[in-house]
């Protein structure tokens, strides 16, 4: 391939012989009018998914394999195989997800007809072993709305990793003293744009309880501090982290987490706003909207 290609795939994935080759099939399989690279970035796998990537890559010239030679953790993984992408465009997919075949092809013809989305997810469907599921969506206004910065801030999670689409000038340059989660990286990425699905239909299956929990106390933690960031460089955006760190307060309390509990308490307290407190109800009832199925 030697012209630059219309989208990077970055995928990432350690242990996952069970998954990958699903996943690396379902995205040479995408029916498309341009170019596409995949960049395949596995962990130090012990497993047999280091040998079914190699498989792929020499059937496949546009698969370009980094097999690592030592365990780097899942998100150092995740950032520097984006910062590898040579596309106009950036998707990303986790090596246990899979796309359905007109994923690349729906987001493209999208963000080359909007300019100022910056962020372009799909709508997912969930499997749990063997069993499909549909999400807890019901309404299409979801699908529908532009996200901005302060919207993502506030609800954390929106669409699938594995769903999203982003302009390759917000790649990640600058990176914060902390690791890089997706919820940081997408309010990054965002810029001064907006984000939103594609349409409502779902063109990419996630699977449930497989790869990082979100709810672990390490992604909970850089949570926190991705939050603080924000608090700091988004000024303008300051009272949409009210409603997210009271989640995560409550959250934490749940699982007897208390000193981070105690943390976004005193994060919320700092971010409180009449503006915050009026829509507190009408927040917490969208984040119910994004509760994955099980």
């Amino acid at each position: 391939m030697s012209k630059m290609p219309k989208v990077t795939v970055c995928v990432v994935t350690y242990n996952q012989e069970e998954y990958i080759e699903k996943c690396l099939q379902s995205i040479i399989e995408q029916k498309t009018e341009f170019d596409f690279e995949v960049i395949v970035s596995d962990d130090c796998s012990t497993d047999n998914t280091r040998d079914i990537i190699k498989d792929f890559a020499s059937n496949h010239s546009n698969i370009k394999p980094i097999l690592r030679d030592e365990n780097i953790g899942a998100l150092e993984n995740f950032v520097d195989t984006h910062a590898r992408a040579n596309g106009q465009y950036i998707c990303h997919m986790d090596g246990d997800d899979y796309w359905l075949q007109s994923k690349l092809q729906r987001q493209v013809d999208f963000l080359d007809k909007h300019s100022n989305c910056n962020l372009l997810w799909t709508r997912s469907l969930f499997i749990k072993g063997d069993k499909l599921l549909a999400d807890n969506i019901d309404s299409s206004d979801v699908f529908n709305r532009k996200y901005y910065r302060s919207d993502i801030i506030k609800y954390i999670a929106i669409g699938a990793n594995s769903s999203h689409m982003y302009r390759s000038k917000f790649k990640l340059e600058k990176r914060p003293n902390f690791d890089v989660v997706d919820y940081y990286k997408n309010v990054v990425t965002v810029g001064s744009g907006y984000a939103t699905f594609v349409n409502d239909e779902a063109l990419t299956v996630y699977r449930v309880g497989v790869g990082i929990s979100s709810s672990g106390s390490g992604v909970v933690t850089l949570m926190l501090k991705s939050m603080r960031s924000f608090k700091e460089d988004y000024s303008d955006c300051k009272s949409s982290i009210f409603s997210p760190s009271l989640l995560m307060f409550y959250s934490c309390v749940k699982r007897k987490r208390i000193l981070l509990a105690l943390k976004f308490l005193l994060l919320s307290l700092s971010t409180l706003s009449v503006k915050g407190l009026f829509n507190l109800k009408k927040d917490l009832s969208f984040y119910k909207t994004f509760v994955i199925p099980n």
